[in-house]
């Protein structure tokens, strides 16, 4: 919930400390096998070391759906499964 009520307010104005919040928390969720499967299903030769996210927009508009790209973070470094932040 906290996650959402970071990026709603991001989608209105921009905040550091917001982004920061999110970023260290998506960060904090993926665990070392987590990103050992992202470098093997998305990268090629190399590894996954950054985290960048996005908020997007969904709206209903004259019977269709818009999406937009309203946000989209600085890169958050990838921690191994024990280094502290």
């Amino acid at each position: 919930m906290y996650i959402n009520t970071c990026a709603e307010h991001l989608f209105e104005d921009y905040s550091e400390f917001r982004e920061r919040e999110i970023g260290r928390r998506l960060v904090s969720t993926l665990s070392k096998e987590m990103v050992a499967v992202l470098n093997k299903k998305m990268v090629v030769g190399g590894e996954v070391q950054y985290l960048v996210f996005r908020i997007r927009a969904l709206e209903f508009e004259a019977g269709q759906v818009r999406d937009d790209v309203v946000f989209v973070s600085k890169a958050f470094a990838l921690l191994d499964a024990g280094d502290k932040q």
